[in-house]
């Protein structure tokens, strides 16, 4: 089992890998960076179509700090 360690997001831009988690439970839900889903996730079918668009050209921290700059996940 991999140890997991909670990134806050003063922390993102030392971020160079993992995968983008989620979680949705019909309304909202939470996402992050390998389960330390530390937002709040506002829009899973504009994150989603978001995420497909990108995943090959760009990093994790930077399409999760676009998707904050586009209103579809904050902080808590």
């Amino acid at each position: 089992m991999t140890n997991k360690q909670e990134i806050q997001e003063e922390e993102l831009d030392q971020v160079t890998g993992g995968t983008i988690t989620y979680t949705w439970d019909g309304t909202q839900g939470s996402i992050g960076i390998n389960g330390c889903n530390n937002f709040v996730l506002l829009n899973k079918s504009a994150f989603v179509s978001y995420y497909k668009e990108n995943k090959d050209t760009m990093s994790e921290k930077n399409i999760l700090k676009n998707l904050m700059a586009q209103g579809i996940i904050r902080k808590p």
